[in-house]
Order: structure tokens, then sequence, then C-alpha cells
């Protein structure tokens, strides 16, 4: 486990496409699907907060870092499982399942962001109608990050998601021989990048899902919020100064 403090790090959440209409935040009272270029506070004033920008480029990457950071918990483990006893067999063994990272962000609170994105509701629209009803968009966050309802690799129509599907067979992206990678790649999730205040490292955590949000009141007042991500899919570190991971993540690595 790392800790960090606010000021020690930045930290970006992005989305998995790299289309630049593929962010994910909140306008009025409601999850939805938003363009990269409505980021920032003159968007907020009108009541449009970015949670998850697209995966598109630096640029978009950096639109998607969370104000108010007060704490970062970055935590690693193991999910194990007993098997046996067998015949034949007394001793139990155990099989090592996965490995799971969990981000745990820290904030003040300012907005009904991130109460929204683990809550809901969601704007029927831009949810994933072909697999889920308008009714589960009313009382379901946008947790699991983006889907593409298109079936092909031309179309740009992605939709929020409602994590029914095993992540390795969510509804992807088929790659073209120009992509990076090349083949399907994965949509699920959103993308946290940790980055050092230097700029010269950024621990990147892909594919992950909302799995938790709380709200503290501190004695003098003051509210903060903690926002809790989880993935098994392996992180990536980046050594480049100033420089984000932005590669897709292939289906076959969930």
């Amino acid at each position: 486990m790392a800790y960090f403090l606010g000021r020690d790090v930045d930290v970006y959440i992005t989305t998995e496409s790299k289309i630049g209409n593929d962010a994910i935040g909140v306008s009025g009272t409601k999850g939805r699907k938003l363009a990269d270029a409505q980021t920032g506070s003159a968007n907020e004033l009108l009541g449009v907060y970015m949670f998850a920008t697209s995966l598109s480029g630096g640029t978009s990457v950096s639109g998607g870092r969370v104000k108010d950071l007060t704490g970062v918990d970055l935590s690693i483990g193991v999910s194990d499982e007993d098997i046996g006893p067998y015949f034949g067999q007394v001793a139990t063994q155990k099989a090592e399942l996965r490995k799971e990272h969990t981000v745990s962000l820290t904030r003040k609170k300012s907005s009904i962001l991130w109460d929204v994105m683990f809550n809901g509701p969601c704007l029927s629209t831009n949810y994933d109608l072909d697999n889920a009803t308008a009714a589960d968009a009313a009382y379901l966050g946008p947790r699991w990050g983006l889907v593409n309802v298109s079936g092909t690799a031309t179309d740009d129509l992605r939709a929020i998601g409602n994590g029914n599907f095993n992540p390795k067979y969510s509804p992807g992206v088929s790659g073209t021989a120009t992509d990076t990678p090349a083949g399907p790649v994965s949509l699920y999730g959103y993308r946290v990048h940790v980055r050092l205040k230097n700029g010269k490292e950024v621990y990147t955590v892909r594919n992950c899902t909302i799995t938790g949000h709380t709200v503290t009141v501190n004695v003098d007042g003051t509210q903060e919020e903690t926002m809790e991500l989880m993935t098994t899919v392996p992180a990536r570190l980046v050594t480049t100064e100033n420089t984000f991971d932005v590669t897709a993540t292939p289906q076959t690595e969930l």
C-alpha cells in the first residue's frame, strides 16, 4: 500500500475510449456522456462537471484532473481460493486467482459529481439500451464506463454501460491495423493516472470500476468525500516526463 497527500501527486481520470466525445460526467443532475471540451470552471458554472475525459491524447487526459484532492491510497492485493481436499489428496491447496489494484481518492466535496457517478441517475439516451432499460438508467450510476453499441469499428456509438457483462466480453471496439494495439480493445471501466508532482513518473491503473463512495463531515464543518476504484488488470508505469499512457487495453488482457 502507498499513501500520497494531495500535494504530492496529481490524479487524472479518463474513460477507456480514444474518441474525443466519449468523456463522462454530470450535466444538471444526471450522469451522461460529455465532450472533452466541456471541462473547466466555465462549464461548471452551467452545472456541467467532468469526471473522466477521453483517452485520445495527453491534452485530453490533462482535462480529467481531480480537483481539491487531499489524499490518494493505492493498494495492491491478491485474491486466492482454497482448493480441495480431494480423494487421495487430503491437503488443501491455495490457488492465486487474480491481483487487484484499488485506488481510493479523497477530495474536498464541492459538487454532486461523485454522488451521481456512484448512485445515478444517468441520462437514458446516453445509456446502453441494447442490454438495459430506461428504468435501469434512472437508478444506476455510470460506474462501469462505456460499451460499444454499434457493433462496428467505424461507427462512433458508445454508450454508458450497466456492468451486465464479464469485463473480458464487454462490448469493445474492433481495432484496425493502424490502431495501437491492433485487434479488439476494451472500453470497460475508467483509467486512473497517478502522476508525481515532478511529472517524471505516472502509475497507470487501467479498466477500473467505481466500487465505493463515502462522504464524511469533520468537526469544523468541512465535508470530504472518498471514491474507491478497483481493477484486476495489471498496471503500467510511465517514466517519460509529462507523458501519459494512452495505449488502449487489448481485450485479451482482461
